[in-house]
């Protein structure tokens, strides 16, 4: 019963958080956006799925663990603008998980997530982007609008902790001339905690400001020189972070519908960690591949650099995170989504801290009717610390019914 209590009081701060984040999210697309409006052609596209599965330790625990049956329930929606000059991309999703353990509580997750251009003049460009979500550390949980990036706290934590997370994204695209463009952005994320108390996590502030210049070798391919500066603050322990960028990288355009860039260089940091100040250069990658085309969906990173960590620290991280879709047949489809990461603090070790994580989730859908689509689902979730000889590992099987509704245009 205090689990559906529980719930019920979620469902209330669930419904309140969407209202005053729909609001927001509407003002500032408002404002960067004003050509999406009646001249605008929205579509609107509604999701709901259900599931039941077994899971042999959700709590992803190291030694003795039991199995319980999961059940979840996932509405979305995807709603997108677009003019010839402007576009919004808006993706809700709703998570409610419920557990037959009472050793497991039940969760549930919401994610607001957006992006957003207007293309002001023939030479300025300005976008925003952003993303707000309530969630736990357990395991990924995707928005409706690509895979993010940067969050190397998943698995960290398997209690019951809630993470707030908050970040704003805005730029400025200018080009300087036929070939050649500057792009200024500034990313800003917030992020708090409920019920850490004994976990060893913090609030804190990561601010990111780069600079990128874009030449454009042909049509397909340009050249690109980014420069960064952030600057990560747990003000609660007094903690902070100062890292500096420079990389090189190429893009290329593989067709109209998929595109991919790479992008090496070097950083500079500066911890203040417990009122010890250490300075350490370190090696940065970027790599990211997109396409979206009738038979396929693909949104990958990858990417070895200074993360934002609620431990009160930034670590240095690598990670790879995939979703991925084809068609096999008319009805059929194979879907994989990923998460690797491996985590390490800037300077020696901390056993609390230096892991490795994985995830991956193989999944089949068969369309049975043109909304109604059935799902069976594999999840393996594989933890270990580096000082740690043992590690934890999770397998969950799932089936499950979704219904999507007709995606509904309207507008222009």
């Amino acid at each position: 019963m205090s689990g559906s209590r529980q719930a019920n009081s979620s469902l209330g701060a669930t419904r309140r958080t969407a209202c005053v984040a729909v609001g927001l999210v509407g003002g500032l697309l408002g404002a960067i956006a004003p050509g999406v409006g009646s001249a605008a052609q929205w579509s609107v596209q509604p999701a709901v799925s259900t599931a039941v599965g077994r899971d042999s330790n959700p709590l992803l625990a190291i030694g003795t663990h039991e199995s319980t049956t999961v059940a979840s329930v996932t509405p979305s929606m995807r709603i997108q603008g677009k003019t010839e000059r402007s576009g919004v991309d808006v993706g809700l999703v709703l998570n409610y998980r419920y557990f037959s353990s009472d050793q497991v509580e039940n969760r549930d997750r919401q994610i607001l997530s957006f992006n957003s251009f207007s293309e002001t003049s023939e030479r300025n460009k300005l976008g925003l982007g952003g993303e707000f979500r309530r969630d736990d550390l357990r395991e990924t949980v995707d928005s409706a609008v690509g895979v993010g990036g940067g969050d190397s706290d998943i698995g960290l934590i398997q209690a019951d902790v809630t993470r707030n997370w908050r970040s704003l994204r805005p730029s400025w695209t200018r080009a300087v001339s036929e070939r050649s463009s500057v792009q200024v952005s500034y990313d800003f994320t917030d992020v708090s905690f409920d019920n850490a108390a004994g976990t060893g996590l913090v609030d804190y502030t990561d601010q990111n400001l780069t600079l990128t210049f874009s030449h454009n070798i042909n049509p397909r391919d340009s050249f690109n020189v980014i420069t960064s500066n952030s600057r990560y603050r747990a003000p609660a322990i007094d903690n902070s972070t100062d890292t500096s960028r420079l990389l090189i990288g190429i893009a290329r355009a593989f067709s109209e519908t998929s595109h991919g860039s790479l992008a090496v260089g070097g950083s500079s940091t500066r911890a203040n960690v417990a009122n010890t100040v250490d300075r350490s250069t370190g090696f940065v990658l970027e790599a990211n591949a997109q396409e979206v085309s009738d038979i396929m969906e693909l949104d990958g990173t990858i990417s070895h650099d200074v993360s934002p960590s609620g431990i009160g620290q930034s670590v240095q991280s690598d990670q790879l995170r995939l979703r991925f879709a084809r068609g096999l047949t008319p009805k059929l489809s194979f879907s994989l989504r990923t998460t690797i990461l491996k985590n390490k603090v800037l300077e020696g070790s901390d056993p609390s801290v230096d892991r490795r994580y994985y995830e991956i989730e193989p999944a089949l859908d068969y369309q049975w009717m043109p909304q109604w689509f059935f799902r069976a689902a594999y999840s393996y979730r594989y933890q270990k610390f580096d000082a740690d000889p043992t590690s934890a590992a999770s397998s969950a099987v799932y089936i499950g019914v979704a219904y999507n509704w007709r995606r509904q245009f309207f507008g222009r």
